[in-house]
């Protein structure tokens, strides 16, 4: 009897810890047939790149460090196919070295490993028997349809059937130790240069079976020449650490290595040459090009890279290039894609861990998204692949905001405390250049952070900053005026519902309208003191603001203001909002919030997956872009991109 009341006790404490009290029971999230996917995270990138090359039939190849990962794009970079060599990713053996002889037949090297291929790239076959197992080939070279070399270690390799087999030659200068070979290149079947870790290069002209020693004469200890490439039999290219750059030049019996300024003070890694045309890449992001063989070089600025590049690679044809590495800030990868005699770069990029801020979306395929650390990517599939384009400019700088005129004519603001910033382009987004300050006519001394754009027609658009601080254009953004509103408050959103009505919010729960295009301004109350980062009006009297943990509603153009009950315990700072109605609309904040309603705020739906998840993503939204009822996306922290699924 005892044993059935000490049982009936514990089920009875059972019951009641496992029941939830009243008033503590976990509410689903609301849900209204609407969902989100996410399209990209900085784990969606490319890893690093240590070699890459552009075949005869216009193919990009890439290939990344480790595990043989290959990617191929056929667009000329904008999109790119990858794959793991499935030998190589189950052995872990290292990628160094890569040529094509054509559109399909290739040779890819490694850690003790060589790999060919007969179908541009798609597949590969594993070749090894006896010394190839045993070496770290860091070059190869075809030289004709059959004639392949393949270098490693101490050893000169040839192939007479395009890499089907090797064979060996030791190379005797290389073998004791003291002297290790940096890079190989090799004009024609019979010379070819060797470039060392010591003042020193090896040069031949009998295919490789012999190797004559030539002192290179540098001042500095330090500098290591680590890359060589061929313009004819008898004059090369070498370039490597504190931008050091020479030419082997021949003067009938006499033969020297002549310095040239490279215009760069990094290490430079890589090296290629066609025609007259010659680039050499490396740390920093530093590029150094020539047009005349490599008697003077001239360094490509404003390429925007924090990474650095290993290798690159110049097309047949001449018109197109490749560099390739790695970069830390923006994933793993770093790619520059440059034509037209070197004069116009871009760059690809596949995950990216810099914070998204905003973004702008033509269609449902054509977007341009921005954030910290200068960057600037364009999508031309909804933001599944990021075309990093280039920016002239500090890479610290920060990008705040983006629109456009047009579908050329589009403004970004950014910028840090006394040091806001203007960027134009009229393409599109392909390319940007920075406002002449002289064109931004100001009050004060020095321009403030700017922090939000927003374009209300065809010429007219207004910039909100730090500190108060407001301009407008009438001329698509060529020029600026400051129109002084006599506050310090930090302006963070804004609305124009006319080129002449708008509201500005911002810190403090500063609530600016004007109706003479910021000639004047009036001080509306919002009863809160809460930071206002976003404001919208869908016509002169119907408005919507958010910020700090604050969500606002108008129906008598900012009279008067109501504070709107959000999802229950939904307790975050909301950043960006975005209004196809006044019943219909979203916004974002922080720990991946993304609410939804489409009775005017009476009801909100948490766009979550499920309980256990705070947001759709662990990282903060920053900015949301509602293109119409199909096309949505949201972006913020860890280059998180979500994307709406009907």
């Amino acid at each position: 009897m005892r044993k059935i009341s000490f049982f009936l006790i514990i089920l009875t404490v059972i019951f009641f810890v496992g029941c939830e009290k009243p008033g503590e029971e976990k509410e689903e999230p609301n849900k209204d047939g609407t969902s989100w996917e996410i399209v990209h995270t900085y784990e969606s990138g490319m890893p690093e790149l240590q070699v890459g090359c552009i075949n005869n039939g216009g193919k990009f190849i890439a290939v990344g460090a480790g595990q043989g990962y290959v990617a191929i794009s056929t667009d000329g970079g904008l999109s790119w196919n990858s794959q793991n060599i499935v030998y190589m990713d189950t052995s872990g053996y290292a990628v160094e070295a890569l040529d094509f002889y054509d559109e399909n037949v290739g040779v890819l090297g490694g850690s003790r490993s060589l790999f060919r291929t007969e179908d541009g790239g798609n597949t590969w076959t594993f070749v090894a028997d006896g010394d190839l197992s045993r070496v770290y080939f860091t070059k190869i070279q075809f030289l004709d349809a059959n004639n392949v070399y393949a270098f490693g270690t101490t050893k000169l390799f040839k192939s007479t059937d395009a890499g089907k087999t090797w064979t060996a030659h030791l190379v005797d200068t290389l073998t004791g130790g003291e002297v290790g070979a940096m890079d190989v290149d090799f004009f024609d079947l019979q010379h070819g240069v060797i470039v060392t870790d010591a003042k020193l290069v090896l040069y031949t002209d009998d295919g490789g079976n012999t190797w004559n020693p030539e002192t290179l004469h540098v001042d500095d200890d330090n500098v290591v020449f680590n890359a060589v490439v061929g313009l004819s039999s008898e004059n090369f290219l070498i370039c490597g650490t504190k931008g050091s750059f020479k030419k082997r030049v021949v003067d009938g019996d006499s033969v020297y290595w002549k310095g040239v300024r490279s215009g760069v003070d990094s290490t430079l890694r890589s090296i290629a040459v066609e025609g007259d045309k010659v680039i050499a890449v490396g740390n920093f992001g530093n590029i150094t090009v020539s047009t005349n063989a490599g008697d003077s070089l001239t360094r490509i600025t404003n390429l925007n890279s924090f990474g650095n590049f290993v290798y690159t690679d110049i097309d047949p044809d001449g018109n197109h290039v490749l560099a390739v590495g790695s970069d830390p800030v923006r994933r793993g990868a770093t790619i520059r894609l440059g034509s037209n005699n070197f004069t116009r770069w871009t760059g690809a990029n596949f995950g990216t861990v810099v914070t998204l801020i905003d973004m702008y979306f033509f269609n449902s395929n054509e977007g341009v998204l921005i954030g910290k650390k200068a960057t600037i990517y364009k999508t031309y599939d909804g933001a599944a692949t990021l075309i990093q384009k280039v920016l002239p400019y500090h890479l610290d700088i920060t990008l705040n905001s983006v629109d456009f005129f047009n579908e050329n004519d589009g403004v970004i603001v950014g910028g840090y405390t006394e040091n806001g910033s203007i960027f134009l382009t009229h393409d599109g987004g392909e390319y940007w250049e920075l406002l002449d300050p002289e064109n931004i006519h100001k009050v004060r001394f020095y321009i403030d952070n700017l922090t939000f754009v927003h374009v209300v027609s065809n010429d007219v658009a207004y910039i909100a900053g730090s500190n108060g601080f407001v301009l407008k254009t009438t001329d698509k953004g060529n020029t600026w005026t400051e129109m002084p509103t006599g506050l310090n408050a930090d302006l963070l959103g804004m609305h124009f519902i006319s080129e002449d009505e708008g509201w500005i919010v911002g810190n403090s729960g500063v609530i600016l309208h004007t109706t003479d295009g910021c000639a004047t301004w009036d001080v509306q109350e919002s009863n809160t003191s809460a930071l206002l980062s976003d404001v919208q009006f869908i016509d002169e009297n119907n408005g919507w603001i958010c910020g700090n943990f604050v969500i606002l509603k108008t129906t008598d153009g900012g009279n008067t203001w109501e504070e709107i009950e959000v999802v229950p315990n939904l307790f975050t700072q909301f950043r960006k909002l975005s209004f196809q109605t006044f019943d219909n609309g979203w916004m974002v904040g922080n720990y991946g919030h993304l609410i939804h309603t489409v009775d005017g705020g009476k009801t909100w739906y948490q766009q979550a997956m499920n309980l256990s998840q705070i947001g759709l993503t662990e990282s903060d939204l920053y900015s949301i872009f509602i293109l119409d009822s199909e096309d949505g996306w949201a972006v913020g922290d860890s280059g998180s991109i979500l994307r709406l699924v009907r």
